[in-house]
């Protein structure tokens, strides 16, 4: 299979728009024969957008359609179900277009599955250079006194997209997971004491160069499990930890495909 989708990806790369991408497609024996015995398959294909086609086709390509077609025909509001689903698709697609959308994502994770070495050859590692910050020096010095003198300039991405139903934290009430982030440690959230770290350095430079700084903060969330939602229940409740709502940004990490 590997071989194939090497061989597809090649030709997909050099397509110009989707309608070529679709007409490749239309000439791979598994997506012709896949398509010509689901009836079904065969309409929502005549329906949909050019981009949509080549998203179904490409889920045929990778031997998944068997798994979200299966039982299409019976579920109740399949075609909402499949809209929502290509919506994310293109967001993916899009996302992995440098490895050739989800064909490429696909054909990659295979590569590293694969346990075969193609190249055996006897490695030679050099050690990293480093400066040991634990320890007391000029150089330890001199960076440190570097960020701090360039704070003004930085700002921090906090990824919180994780979900506690691995720590076993839930909702008491509604036994719904908690994000990571709500997690209490010494008596406050995890959230809290991050946003405090940095509140410390923000006082640590007024204290050095007597000048105030509000230090922008990048939050990264995911929908899964609710996980956006919990963390900006979170600011809104803290009033955004007095800091003002527009030193927060918000972005969402894209959910990727589980393949099986």
């Amino acid at each position: 299979m590997q071989k194939e989708l090497s061989e597809l990806l090649k030709k997909l790369q050099l397509a110009s728009s989707i309608v070529k991408k679709n007409q490749i497609l239309d000439e791979v024996p598994k997506v012709l024969k896949h398509i010509n015995s689901h009836p079904f398959l065969q309409k929502i294909i005549k329906d949909a957008s050019p981009i949509d086609e080549y998203l179904i086709k490409s889920l045929i390509a990778i031997g998944q359609a068997n798994n979200i077609f299966f039982n299409y025909e019976k579920i109740p509001n399949a075609s909402k179900l499949l809209n929502n689903l290509l919506e994310e698709l293109k967001k993916i697609d899009k996302f992995y277009i440098s490895i050739g959308g989800i064909i490429g994502y696909h054909y990659h994770f295979l590569e590293l599955l694969n346990p075969k070495v193609k190249n055996k050859t006897n490695l030679s590692l050099l050690k990293t250079p480093f400066i040991d910050i634990t320890k007391s020096n000029k150089a330890t010095k001199e960076l440190v006194d570097i960020g701090l003198k360039n704070l003004d300039k930085f700002s921090f991405i906090c990824p919180l997209g994780g979900s506690g139903d691995r720590l076993n934290l839930f909702d008491p009430k509604t036994k719904k997971p908690l994000a990571v982030a709500t997690l209490n440690f010494l008596g406050r959230t995890l959230l809290e004491n991050l946003i405090r770290d940095i509140q410390g350095l923000e006082y640590l430079y007024f204290k050095t160069f007597n000048k105030e700084i509000i230090t922008p903060i990048v939050i990264m969330t995911s929908d899964t499990k609710d996980n956006h939602k919990q963390i900006v229940d979170i600011f809104e409740k803290t009033n955004y930890f007095n800091r003002g709502k527009k030193t927060f940004h918000f972005v969402k990490q894209l959910s990727s495909p589980l393949i099986a």
